[in-house]
C-alpha cells in the first residue's frame, strides 16, 4: 500500500458507517457494546456490506493473546445491533448444532465445523458427513432446496437431504475434495467448461432469468458504493457502465440456458480428476457466456497482473468451448463491473488502490466493446 488511504466520506444518514470502517474506532465500538467478548488487542475488518444512507453490516475479528473471535455490527439510520458469533439474532440456531440436527433428523453430526458466515444473512456448518445451510429468510431455504434438487440431475453436485422451511435450514451431503483456488483456474478451465456445457444442455424448469438487464441491475449497488467511497472514481465508473448499458445484447428466450449464476473456482471441488460444483443456490437461466465470463473474471480483484491472468483464463475457456459463446466480451465487462466493490467488501488493506485498479479493468473491458 502506498501512502495513507483517502478519508472515507461522512454518511449524513448513517454516520456510524464512517466509524465502523476505521479499525480503531470499530474496536472501540465493540468494547463499548459487547461486554461478553474476551479482552482483545486489535480488530480486523473481514467483510463489509454497505449501502450508503441505508444500511451497513460489518463482520469483525477480535484478536487477543490466546486466539480470536468473530463479531458483527449492523446499523440502519434507526437501529443498530452488536453481537458475537454465533449469537446472530437473524440466525437463532447457529449456535445450537443439536437443535439443527434434531430439526433435520440428522443422526451423525460430529465433527462440527463452521464453513461460512455472512452476518444476519446466512451461514454454513459441517455436521459430520452433512453440510447444513442456515438462512435468515426461510423462503430462501425452500428455494435453495428446490434448486439443489434440480441441479443434482444435471451436474455432479451435493445430494439434497432435507429442508426445514420454517427454520430456514437445508441439509446436503458433504462432497469430498479440495476447493479450487485462484491459482487453479487456468489449469482446470477445460474441465470447468465441460461441466458448464453439461449444465447448459440440461432441461431444467422454472429458473429465474438473469439477462443483461438483470446483470446490470446487480451491478448498481457496487457502482454506487465505489462512487460514494471513492468519489474521484465515480464519474469514470458511470461512463463505463453507460457503455455496457448501451451495448447490452438483446437476448431471445431460446438463448437462456441453465447457468450456475456465480461460477468461480471457489464453487468447485476437485477429487482426483473429478470436478464437483457446489452452492447451486444461484442457479438461473442465462446466456452461456455469463458463467464463462464469470469464471475468468473472478480472478480480477485489483491486484497487479489480474487482468493478464483473466485474459489467459478466458482464452483457455474459449478454446475449451464446443460451441463459441455469443456476446462473451460484453459479459466479461458486466461481470467485472459487478465485482468493482470487491476490495471494499473484503476491506483489503490496500482497498483504495485495488478499487482504482478494478475501475481500470472495467474501463478496459468497456473500451473493447
Amino acid at each position: 500500500m502506498t501512502g495513507s488511504p483517502p478519508p472515507i466520506p461522512h454518511d449524513e444518514e448513517l454516520p456510524i458507517a464512517t466509524e465502523l470502517l476505521r479499525p480503531e474506532q470499530a474496536a472501540a465500538h465493540l468494547r463499548a457494546h459487547l461486554a461478553a467478548a474476551p479482552p482483545f488487542d486489535t480488530v480486523r475488518i473481514r467483510y463489509v456490506a454497505y449501502t450508503p444512507g441505508e444500511q451497513i453490516i460489518v463482520q469483525l475479528q477480535g484478536i487477543h493473546a490466546t486466539g480470536r473471535f468473530d463479531a458483527a455490527v449492523t446499523a440502519t439510520p434507526h437501529a443498530q445491533q452488536v453481537f458475537q458469533y454465533p449469537d446472530d439474532p437473524a440466525l437463532p440456531l447457529l449456535g445450537n448444532p443439536d437443535a439443527i440436527a434434531a430439526a433435520l433428523d440428522l443422526v451423525h453430526h460430529a465433527p462440527r465445523e463452521r464453513l461460512a458466515w455472512v452476518p444476519t444473512q446466512r451461514a454454513a456448518l459441517r455436521l459430520g458427513p452433512t453440510v447444513v445451510k442456515l438462512y435468515a429468510e426461510p423462503g430462501a431455504a425452500v428455494d435453495s432446496f428446490r434448486l439443489m434438487q434440480l441441479a443434482v440431475d444435471a451436474v455432479p453436485t451435493a445430494l439434497p437431504l432435507a429442508v426445514d422451511g420454517r427454520r430456514g435450514l437445508v441439509a446436503q451431503t458433504l462432497v469430498p475434495g479440495r476447493t479450487l483456488e485462484r491459482s487453479d483456474a487456468l489449469a482446470w478451465a477445460p474441465r470447468a467448461v465441460a461441466l458448464l456445457e453439461q449444465l447448459r444442455d440440461a432441461e431444467l424448469a422454472d429458473l429465474a432469468v438473469v439477462g443483461p438487464d438483470e446483470l446490470l441491475a446487480m451491478a448498481e449497488g457496487p457502482v454506487a458504493l465505489v462512487g460514494f467511497v471513492r468519489p474521484e472514481l465515480g464519474a469514470r465508473l458511470q461512463r463505463a457502465a453507460a457503455v455496457l448499458h448501451r451495448t447490452r445484447p438483446r437476448p431471445r428466450r431460446r438463448d437462456h440456458r441453465p447457468c450456475h449464476g456465480d461460477f468461480n473456482v471457489g464453487q468447485l471441488l476437485a477429487d482426483g480428476e473429478r470436478l464437483t460444483v457446489v452452492d447451486v443456490d444461484t442457479l438461473c437461466a442465462a446466456a452461456p457466456a455469463f458463467d464463462l465470463a464469470a469464471f475468468a473474471t473472478n480472478v480480477i480483484s485489483g491486484r497487479p497482473g489480474d487482468i493478464g491472468d483473466a485474459a489467459a483464463i478466458l482464452r483457455a475457456v474459449e478454446r475449451a468451448c464446443t460451441r463459441p459463446p455469443e456476446d462473451l466480451s460484453w459479459y466479461v465487462g458486466a461481470t467485472v463491473l459487478r465485482r468493482v466493490d470487491r476490495a471494499i467488501r473484503r476491506f483489503k488493506g490496500d482497498w483504495p488502490e485495488r478499487t482504482a485498479a478494478l475501475v481500470v479493468a472495467v474501463e478496459q473491458a468497456a473500451a473493447a466493446l
